[in-house]
């Protein structure tokens, strides 16, 4: 089985370790892949030994160029290690270390629902999940499992105790722990627990905050869940706190993608070799609110990706410092004895064409390296954008607008010209927030991914279908109002008021 991970990997051996939950983010497989581009069409059928057919896989699908040392290996964790000295993402995983590393990916797992710690050779409970197992018995902070079925420790290493708390869903275990001296055994039951990968509610009355500490196959969905839940209680902007977030499982990303930054391919992967393929969203409701996305040094992989594809997409401001600057795909891939490799097979490319991986991270738009700082910033600059009025009208023949209900008196108004209706071409775009320059006698707007350009002498609109001529009133450019929709603008025209009124 093929799967591939976006992912910043750091303190593996505990991630490993922890089968009942993903401490650190990994990301988990495109769905849009080409069925014959996959390295693993037909794995366990073809190969009976790990050694060759992962001899077979670095060969043909690995992205970095690497010496015949690797392939001289003796065995696969042999053949690894020397791969990581030119693919540093390149990893191992024993048959059991694979099997819960892909259950945590995944975001679902057959246990009892306890967070654990092993560092100090022992298995304590650092919490527990709701509505779980573990929480219906009792189970808190500070116990210490001893015991799962016929394992005890300590002849049981912390690490066997804790597989053990694995197995098939309801299935029954009788787990022993130790609490304040004395020994407490329980009759439970292993069930089917899907990890939240995200936490969520209401600021500043209308507000919201959701923090994404990894992306699993089920953060698209419960993305899109807490925006509706707030929506409900009145949501009318948004914080989106990636900090810390090392990234995730690549389908789950895409679709928080859909609904954070709309449609479109979202991600182009790129071999060795050149462009492969592109991860894309098809359909999504627009998110339609101010949006401020908070990063870090150490916002990594897959929350890159969409930090970015927010940015390229122009629907909302990055807020923090540049990102970690991870742009590359691992496949992680089982062997045919049940273990796992993973190593670099793609480069991953954004909606607007940032090279994550060459850049060496996402650039905020907005600046702020104080932590405590910057979710203060997020919500001045959103307070700000709630104030701004959020539409604009013209009237044809009055010269002028109303933004948001406030008449400005300016030089220029509405046109009609033919039956359509003409607005102020730099006006409207300038208070629609479009950034502009000009170079040469050409304008160039630009918002997010988009672009509008002018070319100023010859008063015409360029565009990759063509030109289209501009109607110009005492040396002011007129754009056909009706042409932003195809930018995602709402254009009414109310023909008792001779009003044409512009909104997002």
């Amino acid at each position: 089985m093929k799967k591939q991970y976006v992912v910043k990997w750091k303190y593996l051996s505990a991630l490993i370790l922890m089968l009942i939950v993903l401490l650190l983010p990994i990301t988990a497989w495109a769905d849009d892949v080409k069925d014959e581009e996959a390295p693993v069409a037909q794995p366990l059928l073809q190969w009976s030994d790990d050694l060759s057919y992962a001899k077979y896989l670095v060969r043909n699908y690995a992205y970095y160029d690497f010496n015949e040392q690797v392939l001289e290996a003796k065995d696969v964790p042999t053949l690894i290690t020397e791969l990581q000295k030119i693919d540093r993402w390149a990893q191992y995983f024993s048959a059991e270390e694979y099997k819960g590393l892909v259950a945590e990916i995944e975001g679902d797992f057959v246990g009892i629902g306890v967070y654990v710690d092993t560092s100090e050779g022992k298995l304590m409970v650092q919490g527990v999940m709701a509505n779980s197992p573990a929480e219906r018995a009792g189970l808190r902070y500070g116990d210490i499992i001893v015991g799962v079925d016929e394992l005890k420790a300590p002849q049981a290493t912390a690490e066997q105790l804790m597989a053990a708390l694995g197995g098939e869903e309801n299935s029954l275990l009788v787990l022993k722990y130790q609490r304040d001296g004395r020994i407490i055994e329980e009759l439970m039951n292993r069930k089917l627990i899907t990890l939240p990968s995200m936490e969520y509610w209401l600021m500043k009355e209308v507000i919201g905050y959701i923090r994404i500490d990894l992306f699993t196959t089920h953060t698209g969905e419960e993305l899109a869940a807490a925006v509706r839940s707030m929506k409900k209680q009145g949501l009318q902007a948004l914080v989106v706190d990636l900090r810390d977030c090392p990234g995730g499982e690549l389908d789950g990303a895409v679709m928080s993608c859909g609904v954070l930054a709309g449609v479109g391919p979202m991600m182009f992967f790129v071999s060795k070799d050149g462009w492969d393929s592109f991860a894309p969203v098809d359909e999504a409701i627009p998110l339609d609110l101010p949006l401020a996305v908070l990063i870090n040094e150490d916002t990594a992989s897959a929350a890159e990706l969409v930090a970015a594809n927010v940015q390229d997409n122009g629907a909302g401001v990055l807020i923090g410092v540049p990102s970690y600057g991870k742009g590359v795909m691992q496949s992680l891939i089982d062997l045919p004895s049940g273990a796992g490799i993973k190593f670099t097979t793609n480069k991953i490319v954004t909606h607007g064409y940032q090279d994550i991986d060459f850049s060496g991270g996402v650039m905020p738009d907005i600046y702020v390296t104080e932590e405590e700082e910057q979710l203060a910033k997020a919500l001045s600059w959103l307070q700000e954008q709630l104030l701004k009025p959020g539409f604009l009208k013209f009237y044809i023949g009055l010269a002028g607008f109303s933004q948001g209900g406030q008449w400005q008196d300016l030089p220029a108004g509405a046109l009609l010209d033919e039956g359509a209706s003409y607005v102020p071409l730099e006006l409207t775009l300038d208070q629609l927030g479009w950034q502009r320059e000009k170079h040469e006698g050409i304008i160039y707007f630009s918002k997010g991914v988009q672009r509008l350009i002018i070319d100023e002498a010859e008063q015409k609109l360029i565009t990759s279908s063509g030109n289209q001529v501009l109607i110009s009133r005492d040396n002011t450019l007129y754009l056909p109002a009706a042409l932003l929709r195809k930018y995602g603008y709402t254009i009414t025209w109310n023909s008792a008021e001779r009003s044409v009124r512009i909104e997002k």
